[in-house]
């Protein structure tokens, strides 16, 4: 059997590291230089119906968690669940801390705006490497590429991620998010650099949990 602390560990990453990536976004989304595909998604949603975020990031995730029960339920788990729960409601919680001041502070110049991005950049790529690292069930928006590549062999799974977050950020788009360099930077590098630094993470922090108790 795996030693005690195997699933403690991975719960109280996962929880955290979503936690954390909600704080990422709260910030991404005030310092205007756009967001991941899914995000930008959910801020059309909100922005269109007067939902928060994180209502509108609850309610894409039921619609595809639906689809996932139907097609491939091995990529459900308590990872799955903070993704819909956490993440979309800790940036709601994040954002409605933050003062006047302190965003306006933020947005004065765009030296300052890249300042802030660099660092909360970085913190979401770990967070979101620490989340995937893990093992403990996909986000939906996530898990639909994969079962979507299992039902075609016309295109790579790379080529069916890069659409996905294409057709996400479309929609959001239409809806009223502002596109920046971000989301196009996140369509096209952010999964690879999240699995290599996951992999990193994984091999640290994860790697003595799968040997077995005695």
């Amino acid at each position: 059997m795996f030693k005690k602390s195997f699933l403690a560990k991975r719960i109280a990453m996962v929880l955290i590291s979503s936690v954390i990536i909600g704080f990422s976004l709260s910030l991404l989304n005030i310092v205007q230089f756009g967001t991941d595909a899914c995000s930008l998604l959910n801020l059309g949603l909100s922005n269109k119906f007067g939902i928060s975020f994180g209502t509108a990031q609850l309610l894409v995730n039921i619609i595809f968690f639906a689809f996932i029960i139907r097609s491939d339920v091995s990529q459900i788990g308590i990872g799955t669940l903070a993704n819909m729960l956490i993440v979309g409601y800790s940036m709601d919680l994040f954002t409605a801390m933050y003062s006047d001041s302190f965003v306006a502070a933020i947005q004065s110049s765009t030296a300052t705006r890249i300042a802030v991005l660099i660092p909360v950049m970085i913190i979401f790529i770990i967070a979101a490497a620490l989340y995937m690292s893990a093992d403990l069930g996909a986000g939906a928006y996530d898990a639909m590429p994969f079962i979507i590549s299992k039902k075609t062999s016309k295109l790579s799974f790379s080529t069916i991620r890069i659409l996905w977050d294409i057709a996400a950020a479309a929609i959001g788009f239409a809806l009223g998010a502002k596109i920046g360099a971000i989301t196009v930077i996140s369509s096209l590098m952010l999964g690879p650099v999240i699995q290599t630094v996951g992999r990193f993470v994984k091999a640290r922090v994860f790697s003595s949990d799968y040997h077995y108790a005695i």
